[in-house]
C-alpha cells in the first residue's frame, strides 16, 4: 500500500494500491486546509532501441 500525505503538513490523507489512481485527484486536507492535486504518474518516456538487424519491428505485418 502506498501512503499518500499532504504536501504542506504531512498528515495522512489515504492508502492506495501501486497504480490505483487513474486521473486527476483533488483531496483538502483536514488538518491544514491545504488543497492537494495528484495525478498518477506518466509512464517513462525511455526510447527503445532499434533492432540489431535494421529492419523496422512491424515490417513483418506489412506484408499481410
Amino acid at each position: 500500500m502506498e501512503k499518500v500525505r499532504c504536501r504542506c503538513c504531512g498528515a495522512l490523507q489515504f492508502r492506495a494500491a501501486a497504480g490505483a489512481i487513474c486521473g486527476a485527484i483533488e483531496i483538502k486536507c483536514r488538518r491544514c486546509g491545504t488543497l492537494n492535486v495528484l495525478r498518477p504518474q506518466e509512464p517513462s518516456s525511455e526510447r527503445r532501441e532499434r533492432p540489431l538487424n535494421g529492419d523496422p519491428p512491424c515490417s513483418r505485418t506489412a506484408d499481410r
